[in-house]
C-alpha cells in the first residue's frame, strides 16, 4: 500500500495542512508563508492583506485600516482628501487643512471671513479680546490683538480725537 506524503511548503519546508497556495515555480506554500511572502502589506499596520485591498495615495491598506486621521472614520470606498500624506474625510478636511481663525483657531473653510493684517476671523469671532463685544467698523489693534475703543485705551493705546484711529 502506498502512503500519501503530505505536501511540504516551498518556503519553510514544513508540511502544508489546510489551504495550499502555489508559490514560485508552482510549489505548494503554507498559509503563513503565503501571507509573509506574497500578500501586499498594509501601509497602516504592516499586516498582510489577504482580502480586499484599498489603494489610496499610492499605498495599499486593509479596508478597515484606511481611516480619516482626524476622526477615525473608515474611508474605504468613501470620498476623501489627501494632503501632506494624510487622508481626511470630507467633514474633517476643512477643519484640518483650512486657514485658521486668529481668535478661535477653528477652520475658516466656509462662509464669511473677515481679513485683517494677514489674519482671518469668523464674523462671530471678530470681537474685543477683553470684553468679547463684537466689533464692526470701529476696532483697534495692539500687539496683534483686537480691542474696542474703551479697552484699547486701557491696554495703553492712544486714540486720536480727530480721526478716531489708534496710534
Amino acid at each position: 500500500e502506498r502512503r500519501k506524503m503530505a505536501a511540504r511548503c516551498g518556503e519553510c519546508s514544513k508540511p502544508v495542512s489546510g489551504k495550499i497556495y502555489l508559490g514560485r515555480g508552482n510549489n505548494p506554500v503554507c498559509e503563513p508563508c503565503w501571507q509573509e511572502s506574497y500578500c501586499p502589506r498594509c501601509a497602516h499596520c504592516d499586516g498582510a492583506i489577504t482580502d480586499r485591498v484599498t489603494e489610496a495615495m499610492g499605498r495599499k491598506y486593509h479596508e478597515g485600516c484606511f481611516k480619516c486621521f482626524n476622526c477615525g472614520k473608515g474611508l474605504g470606498g468613501e470620498k476623501f482628501f489627501a494632503k501632506e500624506g494624510r487622508a481626511t474625510c470630507a467633514n474633517c478636511h476643512g477643519e484640518v487643512f483650512s486657514r485658521r481663525c486668529k481668535s478661535c483657531d477653528r477652520g475658516l473653510n466656509n462662509g464669511q471671513t473677515i481679513n485683517l493684517s494677514g489674519n482671518g476671523y469668523h464674523p462671530e469671532c471678530f470681537s474685543c479680546v477683553t470684553c468679547k463685544t463684537k466689533l464692526d467698523n470701529l476696532y483697534y489693534e495692539r500687539n496683534d490683538q483686537l480691542f474696542c475703543q474703551e479697552h484699547y485705551a486701557q491696554a495703553g493705546g492712544v486714540v486720536c480725537n480727530i480721526c478716531i484711529k489708534g496710534c
